[in-house]
């Protein structure tokens, strides 16, 4: 059996990710109006379920079937926290994920860059290659240049490129939209089989945000009975055997300071956990 389709594999997320300059309903719209001829999916969905608060719309592509997220765009400084929650609740243990990433052609601009650097940091590096860059425009065909050059030209957009290994697609309005379906079809299908069907995960998101919080919670605490520990083994040390005594003292004193951070923010943890 294919690793797309199929009852006995989890269901495929695609989550619709971008600023809210670029328009990324549209790009769902295409999807929703190139689905497989006669599936009994077609006449039923519409891009206005398409939430991260409703079930999301069901699609078939091709056959193979998969369902398409829409939450909030980004680069709003009031609510991008609360829409970073909202793309995350689109990630679930119970599927596998695929993401498409929405930028204006010609425009990598600051906003955006730290658009980025937050959906890395909140799902982690692996997210990257789990993403398509769909590059949305309305330049005249005269104008047009050649993506690969445009990206070569702009050093942060050029390394977010490389990040997503190269998968890009071009969405002009003016343009038959088929063509450009079809080709994030077949990205969905490398990254399937790259990822031996997997995609990105829910515990992949878990351990991107586990390490940041564990250092968060332990290391004030530890740092400060490493350094109180250290210096009281220090001074015991020189006080009751001399200077000579005074480095192991330390390093007696520090080692035990730290174990007693851990254990006392463990502690914590436990009495916190169960209020």
């Amino acid at each position: 059996m294919g690793f797309c389709c199929g009852s006995k594999v989890p269901e495929l997320r695609v989550v619709v990710i971008g600023s809210i300059a670029a328009n990324k309903s549209e790009v769902i719209q295409q999807i929703v109006e190139s689905q497989t001829p006669d599936d009994p999916h077609e006449t039923k969905v519409s891009v206005g379920c398409c939430t991260a608060k409703a079930s999301g719309c069901p699609v078939n592509i091709e056959g193979c079937d998969m369902v398409l997220f829409d939450p909030p765009g980004l680069c709003d400084p009031n609510c991008t926290e609360d829409v970073m929650k909202q793309i995350q609740r689109c990630v679930t243990k119970s599927a596998r994920h695929v993401f498409l990433f929405v930028l204006e052609i010609g425009r990598y601009t600051r906003g955006q860059r730290k658009m980025v650097e937050s959906i890395k940091s909140t799902f982690g590096e692996g997210v990257t290659e789990n993403m398509i860059i769909v590059f949305k425009g309305t330049v005249p065909k005269h104008e047009r240049r050649d993506i690969r050059e445009a990206v070569a030209e702009e050093k942060d957009l050029l390394s977010f490129f490389v990040d997503c290994n190269e998968r890009f697609l071009e969405f002009y309005e003016d343009e038959p939209k088929q063509f450009a379906v079809r080709k994030i079809k077949l990205h969905i299908d490398d990254i399937i089989k790259e990822s031996q069907g997997t995609c990105y995960s829910h515990k992949m998101m878990m351990t991107a945000q586990s390490p940041a919080e564990g250092n968060e919670k332990l290391s004030l605490p530890v740092k400060i009975c490493l350094l109180m520990g250290i210096w009281l083994g220090a001074g015991i040390g020189f006080f009751l055997f001399g200077k000579d005594f005074l480095e192991a003292g330390g390093v007696f004193g520090g080692g035990l300071g730290g174990i007693a951070g851990m254990v006392s923010s463990a502690m914590s943890k436990r009495i916190k956990d169960r209020i």
